[in-house]
């Protein structure tokens, strides 16, 4: 059977090769379209169909481009606006082919409880990208109404994930090489990864600003930091990147994450709970405020209730049991007296 152009078997399923025009637009390196040859052809068609749409002003898919080219890069930091492009490409699978002024918030509602039982967390995403596109449109004055407003989302439990002191230490001496020194270098310094990755070293201080906040922060270089730094990178040198790999290339999110992993399976191999590298971070915040230090600060937040994320149930209230004795109620295992 004769394959589309630009189409081929990539590892064990079919996948379509963007052009760099499409590249630009948000598609990714190899576009899955399945093992099924047939099927393939239909969702070929939807990503066609998509192209076509972007000409057309009164598109969704316009509108979302409108927003990710003329408001998105202004507002928002760049993972933001990848994790923003990867929830556009699940909305253009159900609103590719609508117009815009005409979607409706029941439409809407169906795309997102239909994603919340395959992706939850991904549901909510897909859900804030489509109202933030509408919000703006509606500030710019291309759009009359918010269809995105007001709808059921699918409920987040906060992650409770606390790295116990032993479990760490486990970990790091199942990884002595590389995981140990990454791990306590992720603890030590309590930052977000995408900040750690774009550190540079200086043998007195750590200079950066978040990407998140845009906070200027410093940490006083000390013997221990210095230490591990030279252990994950030996022989570096002042104003080099400290986490590059074995080619000297500094480390991006998914090839750290894939070293982490093996890292990590090590880990959960000998019976340990499976941990991430941010919730190292809060590890770091809430050993900060048992320590007496203040947590907002520590985690260069713009607010506390940012911190609450990292320190909710993860504090230990203490509660007294009660007893009735004797027509008496007494606190406790003993009466006082």
């Amino acid at each position: 059977m004769e394959t589309p152009k630009r189409v081929y078997w990539h590892r064990n399923q079919w996948h379509y090769r963007p052009t760099l025009a499409e590249r630009e637009r948000g598609l990714k390196a190899w576009e899955p379209l399945g093992t099924d040859l047939d099927k393939a052809r239909d969702k070929l068609r939807r990503l066609r169909l998509i192209e076509r749409e972007e000409n057309s002003t009164d598109s969704f898919v316009w509108l979302a481009n409108w927003y990710m080219t003329e408001v998105a890069p202004d507002r928002l930091s760049k993972r933001t606006i990848d994790d923003r492009m990867g929830c556009l490409r699940q909305l253009f699978k159900t609103f590719a082919n609508h117009k815009y002024q005409a979607i409706e918030p029941h439409e809407i509602q169906k795309h997102i409880m239909d994603r919340a039982k395959v992706a939850p967390r991904r549901a909510k995403m897909e859900y804030t990208t489509m109202q933030q596109i509408y919000r703006w449109a509606v500030r710019y004055g291309l759009a009359d109404r918010n269809p995105a407003s007001d709808l059921w989302t699918p409920p987040q439990r906060p992650r409770d994930r606390y790295v116990t002191h032993q479990e760490l230490q486990t970990f790091c001496e199942l990884n002595p090489e590389w995981g140990a020194p990454m791990a306590l270098l992720g603890y030590a310094l309590g930052q977000r990864l995408g900040d750690i990755l774009g550190l540079t070293y200086d043998d007195t201080q750590l200079v950066f600003k978040t990407q998140k906040t845009k906070k200027r922060a410093a940490i006083n270089m000390t013997p221990y930091l210095k230490s591990l730094i030279e252990q994950i990178n030996p022989g570096i040198e002042v104003g080099e990147p400290i986490l590059t790999n074995t080619n000297g290339q500094k480390y991006n999110r998914h090839s750290f994450g894939h070293r982490w992993r093996r890292c990590m399976d090590r880990f959960v191999e000998a019976g340990g709970e499976r941990f991430t590298f941010h919730d190292l971070k809060a590890k770091f915040v809430t050993d900060s405020q048992t320590l007496g230090l203040d947590p907002v600060k520590q985690a260069l937040h713009d607010s506390p209730k940012t911190t609450q994320i990292y320190l909710r149930n993860r504090e230990t209230t203490k509660v007294e049991s009660l007893r009735l004795e004797s027509g008496n109620v007494i606190i406790g295992a003993f009466a006082e007296g």
